[in-house]
């Protein structure tokens, strides 16, 4: 019984990482959506694109001043963590 109940309390203990790792899939699965050319980063034109194809028209200068606030190392393109975060913002 003793077995019994750690062997229980292990799976419920794994049950947020589950639905952890369901999230973060469905994250990099959006991402990859979004990064149309694949190379593994997001251009201010393919925010651009995804943010139209959800109906929301932003401007150029307003996707800029996105990436000005979630581009940490200032590279001019949005990689998976800084897009986590900015979905997550």
């Amino acid at each position: 019984a003793c077995a019994l109940g750690i062997a229980i309390g292990c799976i419920l203990g794994m049950c947020p990482l589950l639905f952890l790792d369901q999230e973060a899939k469905r994250l990099k699965d959006g991402f990859d959506d979004v990064d149309t050319n694949g190379d593994g980063v997001l251009s201010v034109a393919e925010i651009t694109m995804a943010l139209h194809r959800l109906g929301i028209y932003a401007t150029h200068a307003q996707v800029v001043s996105l990436f000005k606030v979630f581009d940490k190392d200032h590279n001019d393109s949005i990689d998976f963590d800084e897009f986590r975060s900015m979905i997550k913002h």
